[in-house]
This record gives C-alpha cells, structure tokens and sequence, in this order.
C-alpha cells in the first residue's frame, strides 16, 4: 500500500471488521446515483451503513482478520459492517430494494455470520433469516400453543355441563 490514502483506508476497513458481528458484500454495477442514495437511506434508517470499499484493501482486511476462504472481489463492491445479526436485516433492505428496481443489479457476494464466511446462494439466504424479534415470537407461540388449548378443553368441560344442564331443566319445564 503505498499511499496514505490506501493506508488509512486499510485501517478503517481494519477497525469495521474487527468491530462487526456480521456483514454482507453486494457487487452493485448498474446502481444509478439516484438509487444509490435511496438504498443508503433505507440502511440508514435501519441504522446500518453501506460502504463502497476497494476490492483489494478488503480483502487484505478480512485474511488478517481470519478469514482465509474469503472469495476474491471483482467489479463495484458494497459492504455492511454490522452489529450481531444486523446483516440480516442489511440483506432483507437490499433484496427488496433489488425487486423493486430492477434496473440495478445488486448481486451478493459473500457475508459473515458468527464468524463463518457465507458465500453467492448462501449469503443472499441472509435475507429469508427471521430476527432475533421474529424468532422470540415464533418461539413464545410455540410455548404458549400447547397451553392455549389446553386451557380451550379444560373451559369447554364445564360450558358443556352446564350447556347440558340448562337442556334438560328448559326440556323438563315445557313438559309439565
């Protein structure tokens, strides 16, 4: 790295992927201005921050971090440092924004999950991940089912008595 640049943007890469949790890479070759800063606003909003990065000084910064089957980048690259499972909610923002302009081709490229690097078909599988908020109430409804219907039988046994109570008191008055 032989300019100051390179060398301070090596060591901002450095300290994004030291201080991340999970990622995702997205090659954007056909993004128009426009819909570049839409898609950073709809990140932004998330709370996440889309990165445009040099392929080489990326690459650099995930082998010295302990990726070694990190895939070699090629074209415009886009990254998403993350918190825990920020990337996930980074790749639902980009798959529907891919859909809803089809003009760009926004393609994933690769993403870090728990420390695994994820590549092509496996990071854009990010996007159908539920959340940790999604996940919990999954979960609580699978606890709380059971319960439910347990609850639903134990109800209905003594509506049904009396139900049958209140039959034959009503059947027995208009027969005398």
């Amino acid at each position: 790295m032989p300019n100051l640049f390179n060398r301070l943007a090596f060591k901002e890469l450095e300290a994004g992927v030291e201080n991340m949790d999970s990622c995702v890479f997205v090659r954007f070759d056909k993004l128009k201005m426009s819909q570049d800063f839409e898609l950073r606003n709809q990140l932004r909003e998330k709370g996440l921050r889309f990165q445009v990065i040099r392929n080489r000084l990326m690459v650099l910064a995930m082998r010295d971090e302990g990726f070694e089957s990190f895939p070699k980048l090629t074209g415009k690259i886009g990254v998403v440092f993350a918190k825990e499972e920020g990337a996930i909610t980074a790749a639902k923002v980009i798959r529907d924004f891919a859909k809803a302009n089809k003009s760009c081709s926004l393609e994933f490229i690769a993403g870090v999950l728990e420390g695994e690097v994820l590549q092509g078909e496996e990071a854009k599988a990010f996007a159908d991940l539920p959340d940790k908020d999604t996940l919990r109430s999954m979960l609580l409804s699978a606890i709380q089912g059971p319960g439910r219907g347990l609850a639903t039988v134990l109800q209905a046994l003594p509506v049904g008595l009396a139900r049958c109570i209140q039959e034959k008191y009503s059947v027995g008055e208009d027969n005398s």
